[in-house]
């Protein structure tokens, strides 16, 4: 391990800025309590087991890192650590000593597949115990009031990192409802970009509905977004209020929780969750990133239903940052072609949809599996002389008998082909001659959900249809 002299002399380049003084542990057993030394304010103590109240002693009083000279010791069997102080030291060790270290998951653009940026995470490798997982560690450490030190860590060797790679990238930060309550993390956020060459207008911080409840995080978030900072709502749809948080808070991003992407495929329910929020991200302006994407099903889903963005295994694992420009220079954009189409937003298209359900020239209907009328525009009155609206709910059968027998023709086709079409010629109440489409109508996963039957009068068919295909598409 690292020796004191090295340390106190500066060779500890992330955190020497934050030392204050140091402790050297001669012979303590992260484990075991055994024969403790301090320099500095504090004589040699004999402990039996570390305790909370040393702890805070120690931690808060005397120094923000420890450099732990003793041998690893193995945690009994079973249990990782014994202790919260034991957690903290051997925490604070790894901090120090580099064994905790950033790592980078890519976030790709649905459009083109290049990557727009990466979630920060941390990884702990212990050279006896391997891999510590850290559901275990944050856990921990925020019990231990010790996220602070780590942020800093992966901030600093994150915009440290990011000089080498091309100026768009984002990087992005996950931050607890404790950490929201430090009127100084968004200084600390600044002076480490600054300090690195990392624009500040390229982080983004992502916080949990948790995280809101409080008037201290909220004057936290205002901060860091004055500084640029992008303030991404994670996990969303797991809390009871994120409606009222999109309302009142200026979010740049939400992200939708890996439950409901996993299950989306084969749930319908998740399914329709997914849709409404990518809608709801376009609504309000405010891009929309699938986290948990595993599969190419997955992946596809998303990009017709008309998701930004997205991150999984599918795309990339998190890589330390050795690994990041490699990654970069393979995610090269994907050719032009469908899946690089500028998209409508759902807002522009049920306008462009409404401005034809309005028109009375134009006839438009949708009914369900069951033939029910769900929709009718203006034009249904050429051919019943009726209110169109009071139609919504009835049976096809209310209608003239041509609606029904192109629906008919549909389903006697083999197979569902969204392509299917079946048309005729009808003539309105006032002699009229109407071309009329009927079209399997299928969701994201390609079920059928109903009927459109699209009409306009044969004279002036030219540029209707045209507006009416652009729909379609």
């Amino acid at each position: 391990m690292r020796s004191m002299t090295n340390v106190a002399s500066g060779t500890s380049e992330i955190h020497s800025h934050r030392h204050s003084r140091l402790i050297e542990f001669q012979s303590y057993s992260l484990f075991q309590g055994t024969h403790l030394t301090l320099s500095g304010q504090y004589a040699s103590k004999w402990c039996s087991s570390f305790d909370v109240d040393l702890k805070h002693e120690i931690f808060r009083q005397t120094c923000s890192f420890l450099v732990v000279r003793t041998p690893a010791v193995q945690p009994p069997s079973g249990l990782m650590f014994s202790s919260q102080s034991r957690f903290n030291l051997a925490f604070a060790a790894a901090l120090i000593e580099g064994r905790i270290r950033p790592h980078f998951q890519p976030i790709v653009s649905l459009a083109d597949q290049s990557i727009t940026g990466f979630e920060v995470l941390a990884r702990w490798f212990d050279e006896d115990q391997g891999s510590i997982s850290p559901s275990v560690f944050v856990e921990y450490a925020d019990r231990g009031g010790m996220l602070d030190d780590l942020l800093d860590l992966l901030m600093r060797e994150a915009f440290k990192a990011a000089q080498q790679w091309p100026g768009h990238i984002t990087l992005a930060f996950n931050v607890s409802p404790t950490q929201l309550r430090d009127c100084n993390l968004a200084t600390r956020l600044h002076d480490a970009a600054i300090e690195l060459g990392f624009s500040p207008s390229n982080v983004n911080i992502e916080i949990t509905e948790a995280s809101m409840l409080e008037d201290a995080s909220l004057s936290t978030i205002n901060k860091m977004r004055s500084l640029g900072c992008a303030i991404s709502l994670d996990d969303f749809g797991t809390g009871y209020s994120s409606l009222t948080w999109l309302r009142t808070l200026p979010f740049s991003t939400v992200k939708i929780d890996t439950s409901f992407v996993r299950a989306m495929t084969g749930q319908k329910e998740s399914r329709k969750i997914v849709t409404a929020v990518v809608g709801l991200g376009q609504s309000l302006g405010f891009s929309v990133i699938a986290e948990g994407v595993e599969t190419t099903e997955q992946q596809e889903l998303l990009t017709r239903i008309g998701c930004s963005s997205a991150q999984g295994h599918l795309f990339g694992r998190a890589v330390p940052a050795a690994e990041v420009l490699p990654m970069l220079a393979a995610a090269q954009p994907a050719p032009q072609g469908a899946h690089s189409r500028t998209r409508m937003s759902r807002d522009n298209l049920t306008y462009q949809a409404s401005s034809l359900y309005q028109s009375s020239e134009i006839l438009v209907l949708f009914v369900d599996n069951d033939l029910n009328i769900v929709n009718t525009g203006a034009g249904l009155y050429r051919f019943s002389e009726a209110d169109p609206m009071r139609f919504k709910g009835h049976h096809i059968s209310a209608l003239p008998p041509a609606f029904a027998i192109l629906i008919e023709e549909l389903r006697a086709m083999d197979g569902v082909d969204e392509n299917a079409t079946a048309s005729r010629v009808v003539t309105s109440h006032a002699n009229e001659r109407y071309s009329i489409i009927a079209q399997v109508v299928l969701d994201e996963m390609k079920d059928p959900i109903g009927y459109s039957i699209f009409g306009c009068p044969i004279e002036t068919s030219t540029a209707p249809e045209r507006r009416l295909y652009a729909v379609d598409r």
